[in-house]
């Protein structure tokens, strides 16, 4: 069975043969489940919960009160399960609750593994992973030529020290853009700017484009400022790709989102909110102009509380209809 062998740039430079008795196609569910809830069980095999029963909990082991006579229900002592602060019947201890499975059973389930990959087209053979330098944007032109969009495992019978360090900053990587609010005309000016081709722009250039958070060279985090909201005109431009909804593998079952309306009007404050504010029912959200209602004295934010985008609190406006049932009908 032959199979592509691809460069770091992603090119396709020769195919070779794969083992057949490794990539039979054969995909083992149940043993490859197995294998997978006995991992995930190792994660945390030490359960530390700990609960004290009767004889553990403070307290004295005098009776209460005699027997009989009193009218009150019988009790033997203050430490029982019935009782408030007693011991707990039956509770968890420490304990060690580490699972195994045999090893030619792991083999398998790794070779099952393979099988899936394979089947789905989400294994990448690579004729060297050796990066030059030790930064960690190196690595990611790598992740990039291969349109690596999710969680990816890298093997290599020996790892140089440089691709070590690249990879190794990976799970810490922070942002170097945001966009906030509306990003439609964001983005597609920071594409002009040079992100499209994975280049930053220039400070003097971000700090022109509106509805941006990054950090200066310092640290500091620098916001240019809402932009304002697109009129529908400008915003029936920007026609929403299915692209990536539809390469999904089980997209049929699940409940696809189109946004027919942006914007929010409902600018009434709910009455308890968190961080223990209380509305004070000044009603200066009941009345006035947008400007007057979207102030408030105790930063309470705008909205329902439906929505988590509170720079998108605004006028609803509706999407072209004809652009809806386009979108509509790619997905069906």
């Amino acid at each position: 069975m032959e199979y592509p062998l691809l460069s770091k740039e992603g090119k396709n430079l020769r195919n070779i043969e794969l083992n057949p008795q490794i990539f039979d196609g054969k995909v083992n569910l149940g043993l490859l489940t197995q294998a997978v809830y006995c991992y995930l069980n190792n994660l945390h095999s030490i359960r530390k919960a700990s609960t004290k029963t009767r004889a553990e909990v403070k307290g004295s082991g005098a009776k209460p009160w005699r027997q009989k006579g009193t009218g009150r229900a019988r009790v033997g002592e203050i430490r029982n399960p019935l009782w408030r602060k007693g011991g707990v019947v039956f509770g968890p201890k420490p304990r060690y609750v580490y699972k195994n499975i045999p090893k030619k059973m792991k083999a398998q389930a790794l070779k099952s593994a393979l099988n899936a990959k394979f089947k789905d087209k989400e294994l990448f053979i690579l004729e060297d992973l050796k990066v030059n330098s030790k930064k960690t944007k190196d690595f990611l032109k790598i992740i990039k030529a291969l349109n690596l969009n999710k969680r990816s495992l890298f093997v290599d019978e020996n790892f140089s020290p440089e691709t070590l360090l690249s990879a190794k900053n990976l799970k810490n990587i922070e942002f170097d853009i945001a966009i906030y609010g509306e990003g439609e005309k964001t983005l597609e000016e920071l594409l002009n700017l040079g992100l499209k081709d994975a280049e930053l722009p220039e400070y003097d250039e971000l700090v022109k484009v509106r509805g941006t958070v990054f950090k200066n060279k310092s640290g500091k985090v620098i916001f240019t400022g809402r932009r304002p909201f697109l009129r529908r005109i400008e915003l029936n431009k920007y026609v929403p790709s299915t692209r990536s909804i539809l390469g999904y593998r089980y997209y049929w079952a699940c409940r696809v989102y189109v946004e027919t309306v942006r914007g929010c009007s409902n600018f009434h404050r709910p009455l308890i909110v968190a961080e223990e504010k209380e509305c004070r029912k000044c009603m200066l959200c009941f009345k006035g102009s947008f400007k007057d209602r979207i102030h408030c004295p105790l930063n309470i934010p705008p909205g329902c509380g439906y929505c988590s985008v509170p720079a998108l609190y605004g006028p609803s406006r509706s999407r072209d209809p004809d652009r809806i049932v386009s979108e509509i009908k790619s997905l069906i």
